[in-house]
């Protein structure tokens, strides 16, 4: 978004989370820093107390003699905006399936809201047999696979189309966390080292290597066969990686 808003000359103000990392400038956040944003960072136990915090920083803007647009992270207005971008991904990951000819049982991605709305949208709107597996990166008061749902039957009545989807159908868990967002678990870190050596596949520690332990578990628990075909949805992420090297211990 930072490199979007650079590229049409706009500024862009954010208001971050405090993770593992804090202020620390790498990662991520260095890229939003030499792309000129200008960063607020918070410490918050949930991510909905980020919103007023959003808007007290949006304010502030507004009294500069700023025209401000506000990107809600809870607006469900805006998570069906975003959401329609992975509709359109499910539309080209099933094109390619079917190119493939072969049947595949499960998707598995790390998201909290937008992706996964998009996503089980997606199949549900193309009757496709893929189930959507959902791990999450952050915890909510509210159950995620019921506000998920929720966005993506909004998105399904912004489209004008009839699908509608359930809870069940977005499979969301929050077991594969930890202690908190943005804090590399022994979990995710094995994922991380495991892909990297085997396949040359680079995950990151906050998203992406949390999904993919996940994905192990669930493979090691006996609950994946050697029949079932399975895509991971590799959602970038990868910047973040070179923030956690003293975490990754591989001095």
């Amino acid at each position: 978004m930072t490199a979007a808003c650079a590229r049409l000359g706009l500024s862009m103000a954010l208001v971050l989370v405090h993770g593992q990392k804090g202020p620390k400038l790498q990662g991520n956040l260095l890229l939003d820093r030499l792309m000129g944003a200008d960063v607020t960072i918070v410490d918050i136990d949930t991510i909905e107390k980020l919103q007023p915090l959003i808007d007290r920083r949006a304010e502030e803007l507004r009294r500069q003699g700023r025209k401000v647009y506000v990107v809600e992270p809870l607006g469900l207005q805006s998570n069906v905006l975003g959401s329609l971008g992975y509709v359109a991904a499910t539309l080209e990951l099933v094109d390619q399936m079917e190119a493939t000819g072969h049947a595949f049982h499960e998707l598995w991605q790390c998201g909290v809201n937008m992706q996964p709305a998009g996503l089980v949208l997606g199949l549900a709107a193309l009757g496709s047999s893929t189930e959507l597996r959902t791990v999450t990166s952050i915890r909510w008061s509210k159950p995620r696979d019921v506000d998920i749902a929720d966005i993506a039957n909004a998105t399904a009545a912004h489209l004008g189309i009839a699908t509608r989807v359930t809870p069940g159908q977005v499979n969301a868990t929050d077991a594969y966390i930890g202690p908190g967002y943005g804090i590399l678990t022994p979990e995710a870190r094995e994922a991380l080292l495991l892909c990297a050596r085997t396949e040359g596949l680079i995950l990151d520690p906050v998203y992406t290597a949390k999904a993919m332990a996940g994905l192990i578990d669930a493979i090691r628990r006996g609950r994946i066969g050697r029949d079932r075909r399975v895509i991971f949805l590799h959602s970038g992420g990868t910047p973040a990686l070179f923030a956690y090297a003293e975490d990754l211990g591989l001095g």
